[in-house]
């Protein structure tokens, strides 16, 4: 019995020798922290030119040149309010909701455009941003323009596309995706002579199509992988018949 309990105080004062030495260590730890100097660098700020200004705002779409340097943004507003606000900076770096003068109108998404031309794949031009944005999700590329209102391609917006070859204009389900497709068809053929232009109306791909419909509706009720494969016969036939 003696034997045993031996053994077990000698194992308690193993067991405490040990813990004496890690609280040592961890006190010769500490003093060794206290010696090191840490710097506070200054904070890397970085701010998203998609930033929404409020609850209201709920897609920001940037106009940029060629390089990808953002000239202006477009708002899409919910609620009370105009629907679409535009911004840009002055000549102090502010952002302004407005367009500043002298300002360079451009094609939405318009590097992407530019490659395109260099590769010789088809432009695809929409009556709106977020229809345009559909479009390049799907893996086109595909442009749009600013401001309201059914005549909204103007013809500075040729220059762009000079280079091009093929264009397919998406015409929505209504009287005024109508009269944007055929006032797109004018200005770009009275600009450009060996380019070969084609319509396509949305509702010839599904009658399913309520008035009014667009590419994005077009895509919910079909699904994606239908609507880009469908895009890719359409255009597939096209530039064979060209």
């Amino acid at each position: 019995m003696a034997d045993s309990k031996s053994k077990i105080d000698t194992k308690e004062e193993i067991d405490l020798e040990k813990h004496i030495e890690e609280v040592l260590n961890d006190t010769m730890d500490l003093e060794q922290q206290e010696k090191i100097q840490l710097n506070i660098p200054k904070a890397n700020i970085f701010k998203s030119s998609y930033h929404r200004e409020d609850k209201n705002t709920i897609a920001v779409y940037p106009y940029t040149d060629e390089e990808g340097n953002i000239l202006y943004e477009v708002l899409r507003r919910t609620g009370r309010g105009q629907p679409f606000l535009i911004r840009s900076k002055n000549k102090e770096g502010d952002l302004e909701y407005k367009l500043q003068d002298n300002i360079k109108l451009v094609p939405y998404n318009l590097p992407a455009v530019k490659q395109a031309i260099q590769d010789n794949r088809i432009i695809w031009i929409t009556e709106g941003e977020s229809k345009a944005d559909a479009l390049n999700g799907l893996g086109f590329v595909a442009t749009s323009c600013v401001f309201k209102g059914p005549e909204k391609w103007y013809e500075k917006y040729n220059n762009f596309l000079e280079g091009a070859e093929s264009i397919i204009i998406i015409q929505d389900n209504d009287n005024d995706g109508e009269r944007f497709a055929e006032s797109t068809v004018e200005t770009i053929l009275n600009y450009m002579q060996d380019i070969e232009l084609s319509v396509l109306k949305l509702f010839d791909l599904s009658s399913s199509l309520k008035e009014g419909g667009d590419i994005e509706d077009l895509i919910a009720i079909a699904g994606k992988e239908n609507v880009k494969m469908t895009l890719e016969s359409f255009a597939s036939d096209f530039k064979a018949s060209v």
